[in-house]
């Protein structure tokens, strides 16, 4: 089905303004944003994330590789101001299936980065021990055994009481849920 003839010329209007843009930016001398695509990294090349795309960008590892994961909702209210804490359930892909978990997290004391100047200030601000001062962030997690790889955890957030409903599919092809 044809749209109306007026919406084809407002869509071939905004087609051209958006070509007049990327053309204006050539002009000033800025490099246009470009779409990153894996084979552009040369041998041996780190990427590196751009700290001004984040407000707060934190990494943690656990034991298995985890393809899933879902936000739980703590229910505690909103919430303005730093360190924030987060919670998550991940499901883990393990070389062997027995090893298979859902993996529940607390991402606590989490602050937005740095500038690099206040991070090399609080990198020579170690207590007399070696220790760090507490501005650290702390991961701590409860794992559950799941029968093979976990292939997708979802958290249901209709449920009106105390408990969390999660719900997992596995590559045997069966969905567990509990709460």
């Amino acid at each position: 089905m044809m749209g109306e003839p007026g919406e084809e010329m407002e869509e071939e209007k905004e087609l051209q303004e958006e070509q007049e843009e990327a053309e204006e930016s050539k002009d000033d001398g800025k490099q246009p944003l470009k779409t990153f695509l894996p084979k552009d990294i040369e041998p041996g090349e780190e990427l590196t994330p751009d700290m001004s795309a984040y407000e707060m960008l934190h990494t943690f590892r656990t034991r298995a590789s985890c393809l899933s994961f879902d936000v739980l909702h703590d229910r505690l209210g909103s919430r303005t101001g730093y360190p924030v804490s987060a919670y998550l359930v991940a499901g883990t892909q393990a070389q062997q299936g027995k090893k298979n978990s859902l993996i529940v997290m607390k991402a606590s004391n989490l602050n937005p980065p740095k500038p690099e100047d206040e991070e090399e200030k609080s990198d020579a601000e170690e207590d007399e021990d070696g220790e760090e001062t507490g501005d650290k962030e702390v991961l701590k997690t409860a794992e559950i055994y799941h029968a093979g790889a976990v292939n997708r955890v979802r958290i249901c957030p209709h449920v009106s009481d105390a408990r969390t409903f999660v719900a997992s599919w596995s590559d045997k092809a069966r969905c567990t849920s509990g709460t």
